[in-house]
């Protein structure tokens, strides 16, 4: 099988380098380890061709960077998209399929490729109404094209049902995963409360997560990753003492963080499926969350708490709650590895070959 895979971000994006990206690099890195050929096209930033293979020892797909490597987000992103359009029609006739990971602004519209070749949308957010927040100018035009974009597709893969459910699409609804050795972190009992992730305070929710930590003196907070509202977050923590940045964290590393931390904190406000959740139920920590849908398994499958989102008098109480019971922390965190059990990415890379493979056969039949 032969795969031409687009997709913006990168984990090596200075300004995205999300969980979707991650996931990407897992699921093609297996696939190409069994045999398929990959193409992953992404967005060039600066220096992206020094960085080499992100796939470790095991091999993995071709590596494309399109578009301009200049120290700008809005330019590499719109370059990105220009790029995609030329590249799509000069890889399409090579490839068996052409997966697009959709975002409203860079759509590479890959199902009216020239060579007409069946095309796949992965869909690992919906932004809804915060994309005009967000966006104040262009964000409602944005906001109907994140509505509209998925219907012109005939095959799609969501990351939740949440998604699928909010979009009103049919598509297959293949999960996050996680490493297997994940599984196999001794379980300690940690002293710091942990985040992970994008430092983003629009989407990640950082800006409540400080000022609830403003009056939270005793419990010392740890922040782990990388983005664009790090110096001004950084800035506003500066005299909180018990507030530490660590930095970017991969690897061993990333386990290390998440295994000697009491419990992880998500107090995003919008979700995709965040790929930390699923690392910290696999590492056996408790998570607290806000409500949003796209976070709801974690009260349903039991491996932490959820608090409204906003809710910076809940929050606080949820994290002292959490701080100091420890019988509901190894609850969760049992519970949260036996979730994680059966989620590894060999498992859901297999489901994903599956899914390619049946729109590859539908597609020769004609249907």
């Amino acid at each position: 099988m032969r795969i031409l895979h687009f997709i913006y971000d990168s984990p090596g994006n200075p300004w995205v380098g999300g969980g979707g990206a991650g996931r990407v690099f897992q699921i093609d890195r297996i696939l190409a380890n069994r045999g398929h050929e990959i193409r992953l096209v992404m967005g060039a930033f600066p220096d992206c061709h020094l960085s080499g293979k992100k796939f470790g020892n095991g091999g993995g797909p071709e590596e494309i960077f399109i578009g301009s490597e200049a120290d700008s987000y809005l330019w590499s992103t719109m370059a990105y998209t220009m790029a995609s359009w030329k590249k799509r029609d000069e890889l399409a006739e090579w490839a068996d399929i052409l997966i697009e990971d959709f975002a409203p602004w860079n759509p590479l519209f890959s199902c009216s490729n020239r060579a007409g070749k069946p095309a796949m949308l992965q869909i690992q957010n919906f932004l809804g109404r915060e994309i005009p927040r967000k966006y104040p100018v262009i964000g409602h035009p944005l906001q109907w094209f994140e509505r509209w974009y998925p219907s012109r597709f005939r095959h799609r893969v969501y990351v939740n049902g949440s998604l699928r459910s909010a979009y009103g699409l049919e598509g297959t609804v293949i999960p996050m995963g996680v490493e297997p050795q994940a599984l196999e972190i001794p379980i300690l009992e940690g002293d710091y409360v942990a985040f992970l992730g994008r430092i983003d305070a629009a989407q990640k929710g950082l800006d409540l997560l400080i000022e609830a930590f403003e009056g939270l003196t005793d419990l010392p907070l740890k922040i782990a990753g990388r983005g664009p509202d790090e110096e001004k977050l950084r800035r506003r923590s500066a005299n909180l003492d018990h507030v530490s940045w660590i930095g970017p964290v991969h690897g061993q590393a990333k386990w290390d963080f998440l295994s000697r931390a009491r419990f992880v904190v998500i107090p995003s406000r919008f979700e995709g499926q965040p790929l930390v959740a699923l690392e910290a139920a696999a590492a056996g920590r408790m998570i607290l969350a806000s409500d949003i849908r796209e976070l709801d398994f974690i009260t349903s499958e039991g491996i932490g708490r959820q608090v409204r989102a906003g809710d910076l008098t809940g929050f606080r109480e949820a994290l002292r709650d959490c701080w100091t019971d420890r019988e509901m922390r190894q609850s969760a965190g049992a519970r949260g590895r036996q979730f994680a059990s059966d989620r590894t990415w060999d498992a859901i890379a297999a489901d994903f070959e599956k899914t390619c493979e049946e729109i590859i056969a539908c597609s020769y039949r004609g249907h």
